[in-house]
């Protein structure tokens, strides 16, 4: 039976820590639907390293049932701290030996971007006033 042209084409993970904070996670999926929305790849999913679900693992089997063959982790991480540098490369070690088939690739973290300078200047240009701890949506 011939794999659908669709399943070919990239399918991303957008990883992000994790939290218990429903704000967080609905963040992260509404980042995760942008991204599906605006780009052109077959699947787009997100998942954490802890604290909610799905996990990574869960996240790449989704995928991989779904056909993925190529798997672009796109780091939610600011820097390269512990998690970026040993957590995530170990995850994506132990998925290529569950799945030897599937080709695994990773982002940078957001922080090493050229573009994260207009970014946060952006981001104090449009700055408001202090909530109490509580931020606005964008």
């Amino acid at each position: 039976m011939p794999v659908p042209y669709k399943c070919v084409m990239k399918s991303v993970i957008l990883l992000s820590h994790g939290s218990q904070s429903q704000a967080s996670q609905s963040e992260v999926a509404e980042l995760a639907r942008k991204i599906a929305r605006e780009g052109s790849f077959a699947y787009v999913q997100y998942a954490y390293l802890g604290s909610a679900e799905p996990l990574f693992a869960n996240a790449v089997q989704q995928l991989v049932q779904r056909g993925a063959v190529e798997i672009v982790v796109l780091l939610h991480f600011l820097n390269s701290g512990n998690h970026v540098i040993e957590d995530v490369p170990a995850l994506i070690a132990a998925a290529e030996r569950q799945h030897p088939a599937v080709k695994f690739l990773i982002t940078q973290p957001a922080g090493l971007h050229p573009a994260l300078p207009a970014l946060c200047f952006d981001l104090i240009q449009n700055a408001q006033p202090s909530s109490g701890g509580s931020h606005a949506q964008a």
